[in-house]
């Protein structure tokens, strides 16, 4: 969960395109702090709910570097993919109990349960093709309100997903 609140404005130092994705190294500096980061955990950069895939600490101006694997769907829906190297990035770390909370809450939540009908494999992605139940079939009627609620909310779901 996020507050929404941008934490600090640092530099991506390393991109690394790959097919179907791209990994994002981005430099902490002493703009935002990575105590008790770890492998898994979630940042917010640019608003994008990403999860952390590496770290390292490097002697010298750049701190801590963090890595970010973004898959297609992400570089699609964000301004991700346009990103190039000395670019910042508004970064936010996920809040903590006990925290201040400021700004206002950023999550998911499941308004029904879907059943998987196929997945496509491509690499490094993958799509999800899902099913919903007929609580789910009057958001449908509104096809484009739908892609919206259901991209809208099914960050959560992509994001443990896999």
């Amino acid at each position: 969960m996020f507050t929404g609140i941008v934490r600090g404005l640092c530099q991506i130092v390393e991109i690394v395109d790959s097919e179907g994705m791209r990994q994002l190294r981005v430099a902490f500096a002493d703009l935002v702090s990575a105590d008790g980061l770890e492998i898994g955990a979630s940042v917010a950069i640019n608003g994008t709910c990403l999860t952390v895939t590496a770290f390292r600490h490097e002697e010298g101006g750049h701190g801590v570097v963090v890595s970010f694997d973004c898959i297609q769907e992400t570089l699609r829906r964000t301004n991700l993919g346009a990103l190039a190297v000395g670019d910042r990035v508004n970064v936010e770390r996920a809040m903590k109990y006990g925290d201040e909370v400021g700004g206002h809450h950023v999550s998911g939540h499941v308004d029904c349960v879907g059943k998987i009908k196929e997945i496509v494999a491509s690499p490094n992605n993958r799509d999800v093709f899902v099913h919903f139940p007929e609580a789910a079939v009057p958001f449908s009627f509104h096809f484009p309100l739908f892609i919206f609620i259901f991209w809208k909310y099914s960050r959560s779901f992509f994001g443990s997903f896999f």
